[in-house]
């Protein structure tokens, strides 16, 4: 199924809102089986739109925990630690580098 721009913006725009992506079709009336199989290709544009409206949304948020985090906040830097470590040992299980970082 080829999904038009628009449809496109609008699973990008209620990804931001960290609506699932059940939810997400669900929303916009759109066929199960085929959007389930869009998502789960990681080069469909369906699954780029939905991956970038939800990253983005989480990354404005990541940063405004890590400047209270550099501002001193203690639950802010103990959830910036936790993130910190979650990524290392992602980067490491996925083999992205072979040093300790």
């Amino acid at each position: 199924m080829i999904y038009n721009q628009e449809t496109l913006d609008s699973i990008k725009r209620l990804a931001a809102a960290a609506y699932t992506p059940s939810q997400v079709r669900f929303a916009l009336g759109l066929e199960k089986e085929a959007f389930e199989a869009a998502m789960n290709d990681e080069n469909h544009p369906v699954c780029i739109a939905y991956f970038k409206g939800f990253l983005s949304s989480e990354l404005s948020i990541r940063e405004a925990a890590f400047k209270l985090a550099r501002m001193g906040s203690n639950p802010a830097i103990v959830q910036a630690l936790k993130d910190f470590e979650y990524t290392r040992n992602q980067i490491k299980k996925d083999g992205f580098t072979c040093q300790e970082i």
